[in-house]
């Protein structure tokens, strides 16, 4: 089972029309505490469970974690997004094979039809921590 997340805030911040870039940045990161679900792999074998590539939404995202495939759209994915320390783009990767989360920022938006969802090299870095706010170091 895995389950890859993205910060919640982000249709907040974007609604707020009449405040400065800087403050809905500011107000998205301090509701960034909160994750939501965009893609979920069903427990089993890799080889036997796998799900097509697709940039729309595949399954029932509201599905309980590790019963069956689903994934938002991509449009909807990058929709999400919020921007937060120089990345427009903020994930969280659980995996029930590790205790810890992997959170990936980038500022490249997702595509799973991509190699590596369209995360490229340059722009991404990665982090294997406890919580968001306890990576210390990020690496390509």
């Amino acid at each position: 089972m895995a389950v890859l997340s993205t910060t919640a805030a982000a249709v907040h911040a974007r609604q707020r029309t009449n405040t400065s870039r800087m403050e809905a940045e500011a107000e998205a990161m301090a509701e960034a505490s909160e994750w939501v679900k965009i893609y979920q792999i069903q427990d089993g074998s890799r080889g036997s469970y796998s799900f097509p590539l697709t940039t729309g939404a595949y399954g029932n995202i509201s599905a309980s974690i590790g019963s069956s495939h689903a994934k938002l759209s991509d449009s909807e994915i990058n929709s999400r997004a919020v921007a937060r320390d120089g990345y427009s783009h903020v994930y969280q990767i659980k995996s029930s094979d590790c205790s810890s989360y992997l959170y990936v920022r980038s500022n490249d938006n997702y595509v799973d039809t991509s190699a590596s969802f369209g995360l490229t090299y340059a722009n991404t870095r990665v982090c294997l921590a406890s919580s968001y706010e306890s990576c210390s170091t990020w690496a390509y």
